[in-house]
């Protein structure tokens, strides 16, 4: 109720036994003309209660007008000092939150914090659950400043006494923040716990929003552990809640949460989808942001013009001098009220459009990475395809190296001893014996050649360097070029696909260089770097 200056001075000339501090009522209205009155009198009569009081309310007043906050503050802090001076714990409790809560609402996170702290050393046993509600503010500030630990060190007071008083739903508010604060520090089993916790509750209270919020940090941590369709399936069952409520917010990240689980997944269709849907929320939100701080503009205006009317009317009786400074001060308020509302629309909208510049910028790069995604799995199909035609082709090798050494080379063996075993009396037939004895000769050791040539069975009983080397030695011959093999830092085992798809390089290599190069000289390099095999052949 609004009590005019005038009223106040009948009721002090009456009952005279009361203090002025006393008729002060800090959840009343009043005007600004009244508190400075009572910050005079306060002043003149020492009354550190009265200007205690005073303050407070004329803290407020700056608070709930946005006239200035750094006022505001200054407002509180004064007050608070007053109260403390005459041992009012209670209400110097109640400035010190006020300053609190309006740097918390302005982002000074760190002078908040300040003021908390200062707050919780003044609260006695007797204080329970102020100080649950002052450790629940802290706990806000250290979120805000990303010093996790100490916001669950807070949360954890303000929890004990919540639990204590069974109040469920700060119980889930809090269990869900800290749930929240444990993802940060990459606890997620310990997250996980709370957000279940809080699920509980909030689905028992129907609270839809701490039940999607709790959905989605636990979709965040099965993501953070690897279990990507546990993550969706969480996330999917949070949009779901979301959809239900106002918070649109929430429903914008949890699509952003469910494009990047699809998209880990290789689902890239479902997660365009869910990034569009991301954008398209978040675009309307930034509307919506906009349409609001138009109106909030509107309705601050009109605010000001109903209290300068009824500042007017209080004030009726003034001099005509200060009717006119408050007329002017009323015409200006307006012109900046205007201007404001007109700049505030031209940066809103140059936001809009540089939203809206960025956001075709993210498809554009959004589209390029999709097909840079497709390219490679296009590319790692091609090499697997041509990884297995090589493994095939080696294992067909390897079948016909057997068959003719195994089959063919021991069925010529076989011929050439029942051959020699022949008794040729007549010497016209000998020489006709000998060449026929020297073709098999020739017939065996062609089909080890080609025997070894499909499989080498050096590279698999000794390794790539003998076998390279045994490769070497077939071509010693005057009718071949000369050929040097070098190795550097070949002790290592490789594996036999990798050993035989090098083998077989170099052989080819070997073979073009003599059969088209002509070469005389052939140089072969094999050295091992780190994780790198360097080959080199190299002729004339």
């Amino acid at each position: 109720m609004k009590i005019p200056l005038i009223l106040n001075f009948f009721l002090f000339a009456i009952v005279s036994s009361y203090s002025q501090s006393t008729q002060v009522n800090i959840d009343s209205v009043y005007s600004e003309n009244e508190i400075d009155d009572f910050i005079s009198a306060g002043h003149k009569n020492k009354d550190s209660l009265l200007l205690g009081k005073a303050y407070l309310l004329k803290a407020i007043n700056d608070r709930d007008n946005n006239i200035s906050p750094l006022a505001a503050v200054k407002g509180y802090q004064k007050s608070a000092e007053y109260f403390l001076a005459i041992k009012d714990t209670l209400n110097a409790y109640k400035s010190y939150k006020g300053e609190g809560l309006l740097l918390l609402k302005q982002s000074e996170n760190e002078n908040a914090i300040a003021t908390f702290i200062k707050i919780d050393s003044l609260l006695d046993t007797s204080f329970q659950a102020e100080r649950a509600e002052i450790m629940d503010r802290l706990s806000e500030c250290y979120y805000n400043t990303q010093d996790y630990e100490k916001g669950i060190e807070a949360l954890d007071i303000a929890l004990m006494y919540y639990i204590t008083n069974k109040n469920d739903y700060l119980i889930a508010d809090l269990k869900r923040r800290k749930a929240k604060m444990l993802y940060q520090l990459e606890q997620y089993d310990r997250s996980i716990e709370n957000a279940k916790q809080s699920l509980k509750l909030a689905t028992d209270l129907k609270q839809l929003p701490f039940v999607s919020q709790n959905l989605q940090v636990i979709g965040l941590c099965n993501f953070k552990k690897g279990r990507f369709k546990t993550a969706i399936d969480n996330l999917l069952e949070a949009e779901r809640f979301a959809l239900k409520t106002e918070k649109r917010e929430v429903l914008k990240d949890i699509y952003k949460d469910i494009s990047i689980c699809y998209e880990e997944l290789g689902n890239y269709k479902e997660a365009l989808y869910y990034s569009t849907e991301y954008s398209a929320l978040s675009e309307t939100i930034l509307t919506s942001k906009g349409l609001s701080d138009k109106t909030d503009l509107q309705k601050r205006y009109f605010s000001q013009k109903e209290q300068a009317l009824q500042r007017t009317q209080v004030d009726a009786k003034r001099s005509m001098e200060l009717n006119s400074r408050r007329a002017t001060i009323t015409f200006y308020s307006i012109l900046a009220g205007l201007g404001t509302i007109l700049i505030t629309s031209y940066f809103i909208i140059r936001m809009y459009q540089q939203r809206l510049n960025s956001q075709d910028i993210i498809n554009i790069q959004q589209e390029e990475l999709n097909t840079q995604k497709i390219k490679e799995l296009e590319n790692n199909l091609k090499m697997e395809s041509m990884y297995s035609m090589m493994e095939g082709q080696e294992k067909e090798r390897e079948r016909i190296a057997k068959d003719l050494h195994d089959s063919l080379g021991g069925l010529l063996s076989t011929v050439k001893l029942q051959f020699e075993s022949l008794n040729i009396n007549n010497e016209s037939n000998i020489k006709t014996f000998d060449n026929a004895n020297h073709l098999l000769d020739q017939a065996c050791q062609e089909v080890r050649e080609i025997s070894r040539n499909l499989q080498p069975s050096a590279l698999i009983n000794l390794g790539l360097v003998p076998a390279v080397n045994d490769l070497i030695n077939r071509f010693n011959d005057s009718a071949y070029p000369g050929i040097d093999f070098q190795h550097y830092n070949m002790d290592i085992k490789l594996e036999n696909s990798i050993a035989l798809n090098v083998y077989r390089i170099i052989q080819e290599l070997i073979y073009n260089a003599i059969k088209h190069a002509k070469a005389k000289e052939i140089l072969v390099q094999i050295t091992h770097q780190q994780d790198e095999l360097i080959v080199m052949v190299e002729d004339d």
